[in-house]
């Protein structure tokens, strides 16, 4: 999709060219784990032999009680591919963009019980964030005892989030089965590649919620749409064949269906939270209280509790330079700016060439052939 962006890429193919220019936080060895020390060091012992893995930081994590706190020291030093250093900031730039409330990238930090999160993506109090969430569970379990405006409120917020992860489908639907457009179809990849009702129509019939018969699509809802005369359905169309195959249940379409980072249940949660508990002072939450930065090569991330997966997501954070993908004028730590405005990502999904600190640089991308070149700063 050429969508090189380390936060935004659509494709798994896009992804890994991103990574060879930005890295991430954390290393992983060759089975997969952590490596916590990437300052120092570490050898583990793969199939017979000692290998030795050297990272961009080093994590210690402290357990306690009712908190676990991971503080990264980042390597002093370190260059961009424009020789400007890797700093706290551009890790603190990087953990508020995957954790803004409109980020749609595939890294899931967010579902992390990180201190002061749920009130900084909602914009509520702990005690809002509580009741609202309460609210939308019982709505979600059949209760039908509350407000007409909440009950309202829950049914669009719950139909956009499924709208939502139906669009990511259709998606998904192109880019994985490729090979079967034409068969399904009758169109060729090129045609429905250029026509966003036609691919519709075809994760559709990939879906069962319509079928392909002499250029006629027609829905499990009865509507027909005469492909071959340039009548196609439109994602609301999608949404009705598979709210009526589902019979209004959100939960049982994403568990067979559904592609996104989040459930629809919990997209729709968060944004019914949004909608109807936000603090009314105007004053709202400022910051993630759980994300500190120590100094200028040291930050630390609290969470509630302890969960295994938290290090791993935490791992991947991309190390992307804040004066690249964000705004520096927007950027102040100590009054709360983090490089861009908060609930709009627009131009940094909207840079899809890559720049990190990676052993290359992008070039350019035509002809379905990649250019990298050696980046300097990362050999020296």
């Amino acid at each position: 999709n050429q969508k090189f962006n380390p936060f935004f890429y659509t494709l798994a193919y896009d992804g890994e060219v991103a990574s060879v220019c930005v890295d991430t936080l954390l290393e992983s060895d060759r089975e997969g784990v952590v490596v916590y020390d990437g300052l120092g060091g570490e050898t583990r012992e793969y199939n017979g032999t000692d290998y030795t893995y050297e990272g961009l930081a080093t994590c210690t994590v402290d357990q306690g009680e009712e908190t676990t706190t991971y503080t990264f020291q980042l390597r002093e030093g370190v260059l961009f591919a424009d020789g400007e250093e890797l700093t706290a900031d551009d890790l603190i730039f990087s953990l508020y963009v995957i954790l803004d409330p409109t980020f749609t990238g595939i890294q899931t930090l967010y579902s992390e019980d990180i201190v002061g999160l749920n009130a900084y993506r909602t914009q509520t109090s702990d005690a809002a964030y509580e009741e609202y969430g309460a609210i939308f569970d019982g709505i979600a379990a059949g209760g039908s005892d509350y407000d007409q405006a909440l009950l309202d409120s829950y049914a669009e917020l719950v139909a956009a989030a499924w709208t939502d992860d139906l669009s990511a489908l259709v998606a998904s639907d192109l880019s994985s089965y490729a090979d079967y457009i034409e068969e399904y179809t009758g169109f060729t990849a090129d045609e429905v590649g250029a026509d966003e009702g036609l691919q519709i129509a075809f994760s559709m019939v990939l879906d069962e919620t319509g079928t392909i018969a002499d250029g006629v699509l027609t829905t499990v809802t009865g509507e027909a749409f005469d492909l071959s005369a340039g009548e196609t359905p439109a994602i609301g169309d999608f949404y009705e064949a598979s709210y009526s195959v589902y019979g209004g249940d959100a939960a049982a379409y994403y568990e067979a269906e559904g592609v996104g980072s989040s459930t629809v249940l919990d997209a729709a949660k968060e944004e019914f939270i949004l909608a109807n508990g936000q603090d009314e002072s105007g004053e709202g939450v400022p910051n993630i209280s759980g994300i500190q930065k120590i100094d200028d090569y040291t930050v630390s991330v609290t969470t509630n509790g302890f969960s295994a997966t938290t290090i791993y997501k935490l791992a991947s954070v991309p190390l992307a330079p804040l004066h690249y993908y964000g705004d520096e004028s927007l950027y102040d730590y100590e009054n709360n700016q983090f490089g861009f405005a908060y609930g709009d990502l627009s131009s940094i999904e909207d840079n899809l060439e890559p720049m990190g600190t990676g052993p290359y640089l992008f070039d350019r991308y035509e002809n379905r052939t990649l250019y990298l070149s050696a980046n300097e700063n990362y050999w020296k």
